[in-house]
């Protein structure tokens, strides 16, 4: 399923601006990692599901979230009233009105809101997302920062609504309390999964063996993209030959299995050069590169620009 970014929609720069939201607040520390936002990292229950008001965590911040990431935790804002910007990894979104945005488990995320801003934050553990997209395959959670835009009242009505019985049946426990829970939540997603298709004309395919495969090498290449492993390290976790995993890797994501896992040590790497201050040797050795001028060179043939350019550009948007 795919799903739509922020082409065609109009933003008010001034407004933005104005309200001070042009800038967004840096950490010289690497990336924080939280449970919910300023709360120590704990582990994270494998059905965990958590609803407040956006303006509960922003208003104390004045609408400044740092940089910071989740690693096994999901989000789903519905923005009911406001502007605002998100900035994470390579994107820098902005948005002004009713939206949906989602922030998927292991994505570096930190918001300027307006001072107007209104909404809601629906946080799910990867363990329960996971299972739900198991069994309705018909859904589904994008793999990036992603907003989509809501066009008309009665769609936003809907979609409050979905939010306000969850957040009854969360907030008490009545006869058949889960089962409620899991009806809205189920609810809620198959309107945002409607309104993406109204918006975008889409074909669903199947899951197939390569699309499997591809997730389980993803998943290897999570668990271990700091470590200098080479491929076979893979194939012998997956237990496929090479020529298989070439295929799927092809065929699913037009890119070879190589290239996936240096794009995801690349994206660790722009990370680093972002949101922290670690030299560039550092940030060489904490994707597991042992040579700085190797990395180097490798990190601006992939991109375009060197790593100290990088940094320097990124930051100057930020």
């Amino acid at each position: 399923m795919c799903w739509k970014a922020m082409e065609g929609c109009t933003i008010n720069l001034d407004k933005l601006n104005n309200q001070g939201l042009s800038k967004m607040p840096k950490d010289p520390t690497p990336i924080p990692r939280f449970f919910l936002f300023g709360e120590a990292p704990k582990e994270v229950d494998h059905n965990f599901l958590h609803l407040e008001e956006i303006k509960d965590r922003s208003a104390p911040l004045h609408g400044q979230i740092r940089p910071h990431m989740h690693a096994d935790l999901n989000h789903i804002f519905l923005i009911t009233q406001g502007a605002g910007r998100i900035l994470g990894d390579d994107a820098d979104l902005h948005f002004d009105g009713s939206h949906i945005l989602f922030v998927p488990a292991g994505t570096v995320h930190g918001f300027a809101f307006s001072h107007d801003i209104l909404g809601y934050v629906l946080t799910i553990a990867s363990a329960h997302l996971d299972a739900l997209l198991r069994t309705h395959i018909s859904l589904a959670f994008p793999p990036a920062l992603q907003a989509l835009e809501i066009s008309d009242r009665p769609t936003l009505h809907g979609l409050r609504l979905w939010i306000m019985r969850l957040g009854r049946e969360l907030f008490w426990e009545a006869p058949a309390h889960m089962a409620a829970v899991e009806a809205n939540l189920l609810g809620l997603m198959a309107d945002i999964h409607r309104l993406s298709h109204r918006q975008i004309r889409m074909v669903e395919t199947p899951v197939g063996p390569q699309q499997r495969l591809v997730a389980r090498f993803r998943e290897h290449i999570e668990a271990r993209y700091k470590e200098p492993l080479a491929l076979n390290t893979y194939l012998a976790a997956l237990r496929v030959s090479e020529t298989q995993l070439r295929y799927a890797c092809q065929k699913v994501g037009q890119n070879s299995p190589k290239q996936m896992i240096l794009d995801r040590r690349l994206i660790e790497a722009k990370r680093l050069l972002l949101y922290s201050d670690l030299s560039i040797s550092a940030c060489c050795r904490q994707i597991g590169f042992d040579d700085p001028a190797y990395f180097s060179r490798l990190f601006t043939r992939q991109t375009g620009v060197s790593p100290r350019a990088y940094r320097a550009g990124r930051r100057q948007i930020a």
